[in-house]
């Protein structure tokens, strides 16, 4: 049994023949112990009845370790495709060109192996949740209101808001850049007219779910073959074993350590941002068609009732895709069979991982170019290609571009930064609505988050220059790698539980690898800050300045490795019974056979 393999006539006549006696299932799923067809007291024999039945107390055991690889179809694969490729809208933003492009001008290929770590990294979380919105039917910003305590839940809330606002920061000012070079709009100009992007949104909104995929992963495709592409032109400057070296030199920083930690952690950050994981988890949720039961062909009433469509209204999402969009709202077709549950994940898996390492191949593109660049020019003008990497990448697209470089890089980075801003929308709709149960319009959202964003990018460019403007992409993407641990430790958290997940538990070396990232992550930005106040105590006799920021870096650290501990650690209270007694229900009877 698979998605989409029954014929709509089958499906009709089980539909008419057993429309009753479903209902009453329904109504009582205690009916099930008696079997498709048979009435409310059975007269047959226990041993009939058990052969005769789908047994959910002793089939889960043998579901759960059952292999599903049987089930797997390219159709139904690729009716999964979406939400994994806007998702990586967020691994090929402005801000990661930037971050990449002063590593590869910078530290050559030495970071290469940060791209590697923290995408194979993302790749795992990204799949932790969409395990964790198929099995509970919520997603991870209702998860948080639920288990925490209301002023928790309200910190975790801002903290998200505050990761949102810091990720359309280098939307807001790649953007500028991108009018610049297009139309010679200076940037403070450029930066209040990126206001008005939340119109855009409001008429793509209207074309549905799909064609707003499309069109974002055409945009982003447009400046990934042009990296791609001039590939071929690096020539003597980057060996194919530095590339290799770079990948897999894992912990290997370069000197001034300060700075290459900093870049480090700015990679990360910009990689694996935190509002990801909570829009994943809903569009899981909000583009759950293929598991439909309307879809599925079925044998018994038995089995119907494993996927009949959860009356889920509450956590279904608020934000109208449009009129090309699923039009059943409150209704997430999903699995309770243990099997099917485990084949959706893999295939939103597999999506994730053909789309994030698509991502993976034009980051290191990106960092090997600007490498090949640097290396073939003065010093005078490598500085300036460190200084201001985003506003002179025209430069290390000459050879496949031209002189149309300069138009070509212009029109993706304005693509790039209006996708972004889109997907970032996406999220802070079901932040919010999952976080306070409040609801925005998705124009009204935007707006409201990319006039936060425009001050600081404003500020900084009127007192610092262009320049300032770039290391503000840097620095935003660094405070992404510190707040990201505030989203990863709540999923993580979630996901090893066993009162919310039941039989879909994570655990063992799969929980361990898990565990492990939320440490690295915590550890990561730890280092870099101990490194930087290392750095900027560095000069000889310490002054009443110095101590005062070594008294504020090691209180701060203390402070943020505590909290996040006693998030890592607190007991998960709410049972799935309390955030989704639906969902309880079903799962309840495959938790049996797997406790």
């Amino acid at each position: 049994m698979g998605f989409g393999s029954g014929s709509s006539g089958s499906l009709k006549d089980l539909e008419r023949a057993g429309s009753e006696e479903e209902t009453e299932i329904l109504s009582n799923p205690s009916l099930l112990s008696s079997g498709p067809g048979s009435s409310s007291v059975s007269t047959s024999p226990p041993s009939q009845v058990q052969e005769d039945t789908y047994n959910f107390e002793k089939g889960a055991a043998r579901l759960y370790d059952e292999s599903i690889f049987g089930e797997l179809r390219v159709k139904d694969c690729l009716s999964f495709l979406g939400p994994g490729f806007l998702i990586t809208i967020a691994y090929v933003d402005p801000g990661n060109f930037e971050v990449d492009m002063q590593a590869g001008a910078q530290f050559g290929s030495s970071l290469l192996w940060v791209l590697l770590i923290a995408t194979g990294a993302g790749l795992l979380v990204q799949i932790l949740c969409i395990r964790l919105a198929v099995t509970t039917g919520r997603h991870l910003s209702q998860m948080c209101r639920h288990e925490y305590t209301p002023l928790q839940s309200k910190a975790l809330w801002i903290l998200s808001e505050l990761a949102i606002i810091a990720s359309d920061i280098p939307e807001v000012i790649g953007t500028a850049f991108a009018l610049k070079m297009l139309f010679g709009i200076p940037v403070t100009a450029g930066i209040l007219v990126t206001s008005t992007s939340a119109m855009l949104f409001l008429l793509l909104q209207q074309l549905g779910a799909r064609v707003l995929e499309i069109f974002f992963a055409f945009l982003v495709g447009i400046i990934s073959c042009c990296f791609v592409a001039e590939l071929s032109y690096v020539g003597d400057h980057v060996s194919a074993g530095d590339v290799f070296a770079g990948l897999f030199s894992f912990g290997y920083l370069k000197k001034p350590i300060a700075t290459s930690a900093y870049i480090a952690v700015g990679m990360l950050g910009a990689l694996v941002m935190p509002h990801n994981l909570f829009l994943h988890s809903a569009l899981v949720l909000a583009r759950d068609k293929e598991t439909d039961p309307s879809r599925i062909e079925m044998r018994t009433i038995g089995e119907k009732q494993e996927f009949h469509r959860l009356n889920t209204s509450e956590s279904g999402p608020s934000y109208d895709l449009g009129k090309g969009a699923d039009k059943r709202k409150g209704k997430s077709g999903l699995p309770v069979d243990v099997k099917q549950t485990k084949l959706v994940v893999f295939y939103g898996g597999l999506e994730s991982a053909l789309a994030l390492g698509f991502s993976l191949f034009i980051n290191v593109a990106v960092v090997i170019v600007a490498h090949s660049t640097v290396e073939g020019v003065s010093e005078e003008e490598k500085q300036k290609l460190i200084d201001q990497p985003l506003q002179n990448a025209p430069t290390m697209l000459k050879n496949v571009l031209g002189t149309a470089a300069k138009t070509f890089f212009g029109c993706a980075l304005l693509a790039s930064g209006l996708s972004s801003t889109m997907t970032g929308t996406l999220a802070g709709q079901y932040v919010m609505e999952g976080f306070v149960d409040f609801n925005l319009k998705p124009a009204l959202r935007a707006f409201i988050t990319r006039s936060v964003a425009i001050v600081p990018s404003l500020l900084v460019t009127i007192v610092a220059g262009e320049s300032g403007s770039e290391e503000l992409i840097v620095f935003s993407s660094v405070v992404l790698s510190f707040e990201l641990p505030f989203a990863l430790i709540p999923l993580v958290k979630f996901v090893c539980s066993k009162k919310l997940m039941g039989p879909m538990v994570v655990k063992g070396t799969e929980k361990w690898i898990s565990l492990t990232i939320s440490v690295v992550v915590i550890l990561a930005n730890v280092f870099m800050l101990g490194s930087f106040v290392v750095s900027a105590m560095g000069h000889g006799k310490m002054t009443a300045g110095d101590f005062l920021l070594l008294a504020f870096s090691l209180g701060g650290g203390a402070a943020y490795v505590w909290v996040l501990y006693k998030m890592l650690t607190k007991d998960v209270e709410q049972h799935l019974r309390t955030v989704n007694p639906t969902r309880f229900q079903e799962l309840s009877k495959l938790s049996v056979g797997t406790s």
